[in-house]
């Protein structure tokens, strides 16, 4: 799944004219194999956005998304950036124990409404 949505999304934003600059697409590849991608926007002076982050379910738990990570930080701060937000559902234990370990905190609570 993380594969077709990085290829579906790198696909959109090769394609879209209007992309803003301050916008990054990046694929993690294991042996020539797409298994992941980050989304997100950066610029000098402002909070970095991290749009969607995601590593397919089978190479979870082998240091990719925090390598990822670790990119999208550096790269954030590479460009001026004064930090990084995301949203995270409180249920995935796993990624909300990834970005506390690598100094993420939590600043609010967010509300959702379904019909």
């Amino acid at each position: 799944m993380a594969k077709e949505i990085t290829l579906r999304q790198l696909s959109s934003l090769y394609n879209n004219q209007n992309l803003q600059a301050d916008s990054y697409l990046i694929a993690v590849q294991r042996l020539e194999q797409i298994i992941g991608g980050a989304w997100y926007s950066a610029q000098m002076g402002q909070a970095g956005i991290l749009h969607w982050i995601m590593i397919e379910d089978i190479y979870q738990g082998n240091g990719h998304g925090k390598r990822l990570m670790q990119y999208v930080i550096q790269h954030c701060q590479s460009v001026g950036a004064i930090g990084l937000a995301l949203h995270v559902f409180a249920e995935n234990e796993q990624s909300v124990l990834l970005y506390r370990k690598l100094g993420f905190a939590m600043i609010g609570k967010e509300m959702y409404l379904q019909w």
